[in-house]
């Protein structure tokens, strides 16, 4: 392995991304990494990080945990220590969706792909060779539908759910709609500017993770947005898509789903630093 990390395999940069998204002290030795291990108290770094010969990650904990306990403390599983796209697990394992997230001109910066039948999703870009590197080291994070952002007239309304099936669901609906990569609580700070001035409509999933992101989210937007309005309570399912489709399944169309959901964006205005999530039954 080359000296230098701009040579380091994806399943490297994996885990390196992971040990630091976890807190753990990183530092080169030798031709790899030795790390305080995440899975026990480790004072003194006993991890070990090095690059196969076929671009693996080797992860070895010298005082005893496992490579899964090390993986499963940094938010990774076995299959993310491979170099290329990982091997599916189950027989069954397949892409189920892609979203594309495009910069201003319009050009694919990056994926999202959702996997099942477990859900799973995995970021990768394009590696300008007609591959793919999977991971977004050194790439700017983008809204979703970004050109159809730009194009939409300041005044029209601007959605946000939480994630990317949410904003086809309401897009299929006519509305303008958005969101960030990654799911709740990533929404960065250099995202704002995409907002600004637009009237924003903040959709929380019905849990505890999604009640955060939408508070969070109103008030990351609330200094730069010309409004911002929470929709924290859905009459039926966890988000958008369930509730479409249970009105569609009760015989309702479109346009019941539209008209509910401008009804439950105009009511009164919430006061932000008051908010508190009330949870669905």
């Amino acid at each position: 392995m080359s000296s230098s990390t701009a040579l380091l395999s994806p399943a490297v940069w994996r885990v390196l991304d992971g040990l630091q998204g976890a807190g753990s002290k990183v530092r080169r030795s030798g031709s790899g990494f030795a790390f305080a291990c995440p899975a026990h108290d480790d004072q003194n770094p006993s991890g070990t990080l090095a690059e196969g010969a076929d671009g693996r990650a080797l992860v070895r904990c010298h005082a005893g945990c496992s490579t899964e306990a090390i993986l499963a403390a940094i938010g990774l599983r076995m299959n993310d220590l491979f170099a290329e796209e990982p091997p599916a697990s189950e027989p069954d394992r397949r892409v189920v969706a892609r979203y594309g997230y495009h910069d201003v001109a319009g050009d694919l910066s990056y994926e999202v792909l959702r996997f099942g039948p477990a859900k799973e999703f995995r970021q990768r870009r394009p590696d300008g060779a007609g591959g793919w590197i999977w991971n977004l080291r050194g790439v700017e994070r983008l809204p979703y539908r970004l050109p159809e952002l730009l194009a939409a007239p300041l005044g029209e309304p601007v959605w946000l759910p939480e994630g990317e099936k949410d904003v086809e669901s309401l897009v299929r609906l006519g509305l303008v709609a958005s969101c960030n990569s990654g799911g709740a609580g990533k929404f960065g700070h250099d995202l704002v500017r995409w907002f600004a001035d637009r009237e924003v409509i903040v959709m929380c999933d019905q849990d505890g993770p999604g009640w955060a992101h939408g508070f969070r989210l109103a008030h990351q937007l609330e200094p730069a947005a010309a409004s911002v309005r929470i929709v924290d309570i859905l009459p039926s399912g966890k988000d958008v898509s369930d509730l479409a489709e249970h009105i569609h399944s009760s015989g309702g169309g479109d346009e019941d789903v539209r008209r509910l959901l401008k009804a439950l964006a105009d009511r009164d205005p919430m006061v932000l630093d008051d908010w508190r999530p009330v949870p669905c039954g």
